[in-house]
């Protein structure tokens, strides 16, 4: 009975170390991040430094 259990444990660990990771796709988070149109332009706060 010990015997089965081992063999048991073996198979499922080798099918839990088969799966593969996902491949990320590029292009998958695109419209996710958004720049304001004002992002170059200089800081109020820093306007006493310039």
């Amino acid at each position: 009975m010990l015997m089965q259990f081992e063999n048991q444990l073996q198979v499922t660990k080798q099918l839990v170390t088969k799966k593969e990771k996902p491949v990320p796709k590029f292009g998958s988070a695109k419209g996710l991040i958004k720049m304001s149109a004002d992002f170059d332009e200089p800081l109020d706060d820093f306007a006493d430094y310039m």
